[in-house]
């Protein structure tokens, strides 16, 4: 016995902490997978209503010079620091 607890309650109590954990695990993969879920959406949401994706989606880059690719991405950059103010 456990400081003077019978082996049946220390017993019982064991197999209920083990029940709790599992359902615990079980609860906790939810929770993750619906927030990954989610997060996923928001992020794809985010990026396929952006004009700047569709920019650089639009782009010719088989025809486009390195310095005109360059200064693209040099107004792209700059309109990105733009909405972080």
């Amino acid at each position: 016995a456990l400081a003077g607890v019978p082996d049946q309650v220390v017993k019982r109590a064991k197999e209920l902490l083990v029940r709790l954990e599992k359902e615990n695990i079980k609860a906790v993969d939810l929770s993750e997978a619906e927030f990954e879920d989610t997060e996923q959406a928001s992020l794809e949401a985010l990026v396929i209503d952006d004009p700047l994706v569709e920019r650089i989606k639009h782009m010719d880059l088989d025809r486009t010079t390195p310095m005109d690719a360059l200064t693209e991405l040099k107004e792209i950059q700059d309109e990105i620091k733009r909405r972080e103010r």
